[in-house]
Parts: C-alpha cells; sequence; structure tokens
C-alpha cells in the first residue's frame, strides 16, 4: 500500500496496480475518438463532441500528472530499497546461446507440418527440431550411488505461430523454463560470402535460421533434481552447471554425433561470428523489493569490467574485441550521434561497445558539443547534474584515462547514472545495464505497469557449442558479481586503480583476483584446486598450457574438421562445415587476438597512460616506427589540437574533419596494417536462404538486413585472418613463463 503525497484522497493506501488502473479510467472517461465521424454530426453534437475533447485533453494531462508522481514514488523506493552492500543475495543467472542452424531441403524432415505453408514454416520446423533435441533426456551421475539418474530440461511448449519478435520472451513470464526462439541477428555472415550463389545457379538450397536457446532463471542453489532410480533411496539435485552441460550436451548429441543421425540429416547447427553467449546475472531475492542488485555492487562491476578491459579482451575472439578511436580523431562538430560509433573495426558496427568506448564518447562530447552526450541520457543527467557541486567531475568526464573514468564511476549516486554512462547504447556493449530498472508506469489506452529483468548482462562472449568454454564464462561473471558484492567499494576502487597503473596485470592476475587461481611461495600463479577448470580452461586458451603440440584454437579448428569429415558429403553440408571452422579459426587463434588487442591499445582505446607505465609496456622494438609521434597521444593530458579551434571553424574545413589519426585497419597511415591476410573464399555455389516459400534471397538480405536495426545484434568482424594459428602466447604474462619470452618480454605477448 502507497501514500504518495499530490495525490487525491482516493488514491491514497492502494497497491501500486489499483493506482494505475485508476489513472487509466481518468485518462480514457471521456475519449470519444471511437465515436463517429464528426462529418455525419448535427451543429449541436459537434459542439459537445469539441466540449469532450477539452475535457479529454485535461483528463489526459491529470491523468499524467498522478502518473507521474506514481513514478517518483516507484523511483525513489527503487533507489533507497533493496538490499544493502555486502548483505547476503540470492545469486541468479540466465544464459541465452545464440547458433545458426541450416535445412539442406533436398532431405525431408519430420518436422514439417504440411498445413504450414507461410513463409515461416520452415522456421518453425527448424525451431521444432531444437526442441525435439532439448526434449530428450539428460543424465546425473549421482555422487552418493554412483549411478546415472535421468533428468528433463524445463521447456516450453512452442507455440504454432511462434515465429517473431513479438513471440519471444515476453510469453514466458517468469522464465521458469527453457525457451527455443527465433534470432534474426544470427545470420550466416561471412559464409554468406563463401556460398552466396544464387538459387538457380546452386546445386541445393540451404536455408539458415538464427536460433536463441534462452535458459529458465537459473540459481545457486540446487532447485531442480534427478529422476529417482527404483534401487536408489534418494533424488540428486541437479545445479545449475550441469543444467547448463546438459543443454550442450543434447544439442551436440543431436546435430553433432554422426554416429547416430538427427532427422536424416537434414539440420546443421553452427556458430560463427555472428553468434554470441549473453550471461544475465541477478538477485532472486524473495521480496520483490530486494530484488535489485545494490548500486555499489553494480559500480564495482563497472569497475572492475573498465580497469581490467584488455584482460577480459584477451579472453574472447578478436571479432568480439572493440573500441574507440575518438581520442586520437578530431572533434565532429556536426551533432552527428553516429560519431560515437567511430569503432576501431569501421567496417562492422560496435555492437559489443565496452565501457572504454563510452567513455570516449563522453570525453568527446563535453570537450567538443556537451548537448550530443546531455541528450542521450536521463533527466537530470550524470555526470553533468553534479559538475555545479563538484569541480573535478567535469575535469574527470573530460579526460581520456582509465583513472578518471574510474573516479567518474564512483560518483554516481543512483544505478540510473551508472546507465547515463552508456548513454541509451546500454543494449549493444559487453556489459549491459539497461534491464536494472524500477518499474515504468505507461498510461495510454491501457495503462500498465512494466517490470524489467533486473539483472546485468554480460555481452562479449561468443557463441560456443562447447559446454566448458561456456561454463568458463558463466563462471567468471559470476565470481565476478559475487567479488565485486562481498568487498568494499573503496578496496575494489583501490584496487582498480592500482591495475590501471600497472603493466604487469593480465589475465591470470585478473582470474585469482576473483579467486579461481593463488600465489605459490615463488609468486607464480597457480590453479585453485577447488576451482581449477574455469582456470586452466583459459591458461589453456591463453597458451601457458603446453599439453599439446598445437593451441587451443588449432585443437578446436580440428575437431570442428573431424566432425565434418564424419558427416561427410552426403548431407550437403560438409564444406560449408569446413568452411565455418576455417573462419572461426581465423577469429580464434592467438596471433589474431594478439594484434587485435595492439591494434586497439595502439588507437588509444584503451586510454591513456603516464609516461611511466608507456615506458614500461614494451621494449622499443615493440612500438611501430613512429613512436615519438604516437606515444605522447598515449600519454594523460594529450588533447587532439583541433579541440581548441572553434566549431565555426571546423565547420569550414569539413575535409579535416574527416580525416582520421587511425586508418582503418587501426594504425597509424604509413604502418604495416595488422590483420592477416584473407584465405581465397571457397567456390560459390549454395545458394542461403532465409526458409521463406518462393522467396530466393540471400540470407544476409533477411537477416543480415534486420541486424542494422536489431537491439540483440552481435558484432559481425568484417576481417579475414590468416586461417593458421600462431603457437605465440595469448597476451598474458604469467610469472611461471618468463624463461620461454623472447627478447620482446612479456608485454609483446601480452600486449593487452
Amino acid at each position: 500500500m502507497y501514500t504518495i503525497p499530490g495525490l487525491p484522497a482516493e488514491f491514497q493506501g492502494l497497491t501500486l496496480q489499483q493506482m494505475v488502473s485508476r489513472i487509466d479510467t481518468i485518462h480514457n472517461r471521456n475519449d470519444r475518438s471511437k465515436e463517429k465521424d464528426t462529418v455525419k454530426m448535427t451543429k449541436e453534437e459537434k459542439k459537445q463532441a469539441d466540449e469532450l475533447k477539452k475535457q479529454h485533453r485535461q483528463d489526459k494531462a491529470e491523468a499524467t500528472r498522478y502518473a507521474q508522481a506514481v513514478q517518483a514514488r516507484i523511483n525513489e523506493e527503487y533507489d533507497s530499497k533493496g538490499p544493502g552492500p555486502m548483505e547476503p543475495m540470492n545469486l541468479t543467472l540466465g544464459v541465452e546461446i545464440e547458433c545458426l542452424l541450416l535445412r539442406n531441403t533436398e532431405i525431408p524432415s519430420k518436422f514439417d507440418k504440411p498445413d504450414e505453408k507461410d513463409q515461416y514454416a520452415a522456421l518453425r520446423a527448424g525451431k521444432r527440431a531444437v526442441h525435439d533435441a532439448l526434449s530428450r533426456p539428460a543424465h546425473k551421475t549421482c555422487e552418493r550411488c554412483t549411478q546415472r539418474h535421468p533428468f528433463h530440461l524445463r521447456l516450453n511448449n512452442l507455440p504454432p505461430r511462434d515465429i517473431t519478435d513479438v513471440d519471444r520472451i515476453a510469453k514466458y513470464e517468469g522464465h521458469d523454463s527453457w525457451t527455443v526462439s527465433h534470432d534474426d541477428t544470427a545470420s550466416p555472415g561471412e559464409l554468406e560470402k563463401s556460398f552466396g550463389a544464387e538459387k538457380e545457379t546452386s546445386r541445393r538450397k540451404i536455408d539458415a535460421f538464427g536460433i536463441e536457446i534462452i535458459s529458465r532463471i537459473l540459481g545457486a542453489a540446487n532447485d531442480h533434481s534427478a529422476d529417482p532410480r527404483s534401487d536408489c533411496a534418494h533424488t540428486p539435485a541437479v545445479t545449475y552447471q550441469e543444467e547448463i552441460e546438459a543443454t550442450y550436451i543434447l544439442l551436440r548429441s543431436a546435430f553433432l554425433d554422426s554416429s547416430q543421425i538427427f532427422d536424416g540429416g537434414a539440420w546443421c547447427l553452427l556458430v560463427n561470428d555472428n553468434c554470441g553467449l549473453h550471461v544475465h546475472i541477478g538477485n532472486g531475492a524473495s521480496s520483490r523489493s530486494q530484488r535489485t542488485l545494490p548500486l555499489e555492487t553494480i559500480q564495482n562491476v563497472v569497475s572492475m569490467y573498465t580497469a581490467n578491459e584488455r584482460a577480459i579482451d584477451n579472453m574472447h575472439p578478436r571479432n568480439r574485441i572493440t573500441g574507440s578511436i575518438l581520442m586520437l580523431n578530431p572533434p565532429k562538430p556536426d551533432g552527428d550521434q553516429d560519431n560515437r560509433d567511430l569503432a576501431l573495426v569501421p567496417t562492422s558496427e560496435a555492437y559489443n561497445r565496452p565501457f572504454s568506448a563510452h567513455f570516449a564518447f563522453m570525453s568527446h562530447a563535453f570537450r567538443n558539443e556537451p548537448e550530443d552526450y546531455t541528450s542521450c541520457t536521463t533527466d537530470p543527467g550524470f555526470p553533468h547534474c553534479i559538475f555545479g557541486n563538484d569541480a573535478d567531475a567535469e575535469t574527470d568526464a573530460r579526460a581520456d584515462d582509465s583513472m578518471a573514468w574510474l573516479r567518474t564511476v564512483q560518483r554516481a549516486e543512483k544505478i540510473c547514472h551508472l546507465r547515463d554512462l552508456q548513454t541509451k547504447r546500454d543494449h549493444m556493449a559487453t556489459l549491459n545495464l539497461g534491464n536494472i530498472k524500477p518499474l515504468q508506469v505507461a498510461i495510454g489506452e491501457e495503462s500498465s505497469i512494466q517490470g524489467f529483468k533486473n539483472t546485468i548482462e554480460f555481452r562479449q562472449a561468443a557463441a560456443t557449442l562447447d559446454p566448458v568454454a561456456a561454463l568458463a564464462w558463466v563462471d567468471t561473471v559470476i565470481k565476478l558479481v559475487e567479488y565485486c558484492h562481498s568487498t568494499p567499494k573503496d578496496v575494489v576502487f583501490d584496487k582498480c586503480m592500482r591495475i590501471c597503473q600497472d603493466p604487469d596485470h593480465h589475465t591470470p592476475q585478473f582470474l585469482a583476483l576473483l579467486g579461481f587461481g593463488e600465489r605459490d611461495c615463488q609468486g607464480n600463479i597457480r590453479a585453485d584446486p577447488k576451482r581449477s577448470p574455469t582456470f586452466d580452461h583459459y591458461l589453456t586458451v591463453l597458451g601457458f598450457v603446453e599439453d599439446s603440440a598445437d593451441d587451443y584454437a588449432t585443437r578446436v579448428n580440428k575437431r570442428e574438421l573431424a566432425t565434418a569429415a564424419a558427416f561427410g558429403p552426403q548431407h550437403g553440408f560438409e564444406d560449408i562445415r569446413i568452411e565455418n571452422a576455417r573462419l572461426n579459426l581465423a577469429v580464434n587463434n592467438t596471433k589474431a587476438v594478439n594484434r587485435r588487442i595492439d591494434e586497439k591499445f595502439l588507437a588509444g582505446c584503451y586510454g591513456q597512460y603516464s609516461t611511466e607505465y608507456l615506458d614500461r609496456l614494451a621494449f622499443p622494438a615493440d612500438w611501430p616506427r613512429n613512436r615519438e609521434v604516437l606515444q605522447p597521444k598515449l600519454t594523460i593530458g594529450w588533447v587532439h589540437p583541433d579541440f581548441g579551434r572553434k566549431v565555426e571553424a571546423l565547420k569550414e574545413s569539413s575535409s579535416q574533419d574527416d580525416e582520421r589519426f587511425i586508418s582503418d585497419d587501426g594504425l597509424d597511415k604509413g604502418e604495416e596494417s595488422p590483420h592477416l591476410p584473407d584465405d581465397p573464399a571457397a567456390d560459390d555455389h549454395v545458394a542461403f536462404g532465409d526458409g521463406s516459400d518462393g522467396e530466393s534471397d540471400a540470407a544476409s538480405e533477411h537477416d543480415s538486413g534486420n541486424k542494422e536495426e536489431s537491439d540483440d545484434s552481435d558484432d559481425s568482424d568484417e576481417d579475414s585472418s590468416d586461417e593458421d594459428s600462431s603457437e605465440e602466447d595469448r597476451s598474458d604474462g604469467s610469472d611461471d613463463k618468463d624463461d620461454k619470452k623472447d627478447d620482446k618480454n612479456d608485454e609483446e605477448d601480452d600486449k593487452e
């Protein structure tokens, strides 16, 4: 029950829903918009209609005032309630697994329905195929009796017309079951370039569908059980790790196991550079008012992700690493909002925009045209709402170094302040804070209260069909949130400030900070035996575990090629699997990842550093030839000289506005491009379709065309890379690898 100043007496003591219902009545009580045309009215009827319209406008204004008062109370309660810092929370998580489902239309499928003739019939058949695969029993080995117990995923039933975004998550409020959905941002991408022939010239027709598998809300507590066995006296619990792993095992068993051909081999499941793995972390408290994450916890998460951006980048493929090169470029005086996306890789949208890119846009705007920034924030907006009371706040808002960014994060007084830093681009970011909002009162023909997930969404990870890789990232973000909630804000801030000044801080140190690793008596980082799977996985990815002649990316590539060979050409997917394996290797190999991080650093995407930091970071040989020009620009305090000119002068020299300091390949003009050479494309002989009857357009026109407009888009890296993986270490200087470094020192392989 609520008592809200400014509302009439009849509103006091009501629930929110009751208040909104009364507001809705006021809003619509004199609405005559659906009555007969005024042309057919008599003069007296028109006069009455005009009076009613006038009264209706007054009613709408009154309803709006009441709704604003209710919303203000909701916002006040949201900011003041919730668990306090370090108070116990019931962490919950959810995963979204994006993948690409291919269908050879020449092979009949049992999931086709003869009565479905519309353009989405093939897509629905594909969703039924994935749903069927996930409906099969998984198994849990009991620790007490060592027997295998079957269990089933809790799956939503597929509605008969579940085909578009309208049918997505909103149908399944509560998220208490797994859902097979459509995602039009998961498209063939680079595969389309290799197999893009027209239908009439193709030897076969392949339909391509973006599929998203959305988990139910999972908890750290065991809330799912396996079926009991007749000879076992108990029912073993299934952990969230086992439930996620079971999902991948069921998918692999149906679509990647050549020993049992699924549905006659009509389907092929892949992940490519357009697919992502998104992880939501929330607080599943029993009380609704306690379900948000505390402000200090979210501040700590943003600070940790900002300070460790290079270390975290190193855990992901090349195409999941991007940034903004605004810092080294002249100001843009035209107020074009697209300037905030002056991305490291100009050929692709920065769908995985990191916090460094948000800060780059903020500093660029406050130096140039502040309204470009303030127009993208809430009212009154952060950080400019505190400039009058904190002179240093404006200085830090104009700065380009991560320590200033951290100080800005610390100044946030509300969760909406942290969302403001993402300037309404929170969804297309490595760290999405857009779901952390209070209830929203919406008034109209059908007034309502809109709720939000109140989760932090981690969007940087690439999609995978490997449960080990998926669980390693899930485990990492859970430990990150746990660490950020259990550690005081001032301690996290102090650690992050030291990280920003330490060029020797890399991925193993980041994982050790979260509790995955520990230091031995010599100071070397090693895996904590209790949490070794995640730590060992990333050491393997980084090249610090030499249990094979091949590096991690090459081993993954060989497994994908082995799968292609096992299925053979008879189902029409062998060459597509081989090409997809080549493309995945191009973005996963250590050489490509190291070079992308080098590009990002040299382009100023990680911000500026102290002179001492840059001197310690690498030997002179590690810098490009123009170090004497570039290093000062990467030093704290440097500002592009054009920011000192008047905007009018800049408008008169538009050619200079368009000239980048950084060329399209990420290095200074005149420097050798770090991108690896393209491999020759495979012969064009497959027509990818969207599954619609009578349509022969390529899938890129159906899926990729929507990508530019979709909030769920993942970045598609247009650059190609050498398919041969490098045996260089993947950029993290671990202490136990010092004797294996060449004369370029840890930092070259570690270059972030």
